[in-house]
C-alpha cells in the first residue's frame, strides 16, 4: 500500500465513524456517592456504623461532629476520615490520658468502608496505601473485600511515639479504577464487566475488516 492509498484508507475509516486503537478516557470518583463507615472492636464490645455523602473539600467523618463511629470505644481513636475523588485519608490518634496501650484497638478491630461507588462505567480494581506515625506500618492491613468494600485491620497497628504525648498515625488509601461496560460492574453504579484483552483484540480486527470492506465497495 502506497502513501496515497494509506491516506485514502484512513479517510474512509473516518468517514465510516470507525476509531481504531483508541483508549477509553475514564475517571471514576467517589464524590456524590453515599459511603458507609463501620467501626468494630470486639475487645471493647462495640460496633458502630454511619453513612455519609462524599463531598469535596471536607471530611465526611470528623471528631468535631461528635460522630459515634469516631468515638466508638470512648477514646476518640479516629480524628477524621476524609473521602475524596479516589482517596481516603484517615487520621488515628491516641491522646494523652487515653488507654496508652499499643495496639490501642485490640484483636479483631477494624474499619469497613462500603458503598464505594465510583460512578457509572467504572469499577474499583485495586488499592494502595501509605502511612506515617506507625512502628509497624503494613499494606497488609488493607484489603479490597469486593469492588465496593474496603476492610482496614486495626488490630496490629502500633503507633509511634512516647505515651506522654499524643500519638498520631495517618493513612492515605488510593483507589485504582478501570472502565467497564454496564450492567455488571461488580456492584458499582452503572455496572459492567471489564472487557477481556482477547475481546478487545477481536473488536479491533473487526473494525479493520470494516474499513477494508468499505474501501473495496468504494473502488
Amino acid at each position: 500500500m502506497g502513501k496515497s492509498d494509506l491516506v485514502r484508507w484512513l479517510r474512509w475509516c473516518a468517514g465510516a465513524g470507525v476509531l481504531i486503537g483508541a483508549a477509553a478516557v475514564h475517571a471514576g470518583t467517589l464524590i456524590g456517592s453515599q459511603v458507609t463507615a463501620t467501626f468494630s472492636a470486639p475487645d471493647y464490645g462495640v460496633n458502630f456504623s454511619d453513612t455519609r455523602t462524599v463531598v469535596s473539600p471536607g471530611a465526611e467523618f470528623a471528631a468535631g461532629n461528635a460522630d459515634p463511629v469516631l468515638d466508638a470505644n470512648g477514646e476518640g481513636v479516629t480524628e477524621f476520615i476524609d473521602f475524596d475523588a479516589l482517596t481516603i485519608a484517615i487520621r488515628l490518634i491516641d491522646a494523652v490520658g487515653d488507654a496508652n496501650v499499643n495496639p490501642l484497638w485490640g484483636s479483631g478491630a477494624q474499619w469497613v468502608f462500603s458503598g464505594l461507588d465510583v460512578g457509572s462505567g467504572e469499577t474499583i480494581t485495586g488499592v494502595s496505601m501509605t502511612g506515617s506515625g506507625f512502628l509497624n506500618f503494613s499494606t497488609s492491613w488493607l484489603s479490597l473485600t469486593d469492588p465496593t468494600t474496603l476492610t482496614l485491620d486495626l488490630g496490629d497497628m502500633l503507633l509511634d511515639g512516647a505515651i506522654t504525648a499524643d500519638r498520631v498515625g495517618l493513612l492515605t488509601i488510593t483507589l485504582v479504577t478501570q472502565a467497564c461496560t454496564p450492567p455488571d460492574c461488580g456492584g458499582n453504579n452503572g455496572g459492567g464487566t471489564v472487557p477481556e484483552p482477547g475481546t478487545l483484540a477481536l473488536v479491533g480486527l473487526a473494525l479493520v475488516a470494516a474499513c477494508r470492506a468499505r474501501r473495496s465497495l468504494a473502488s
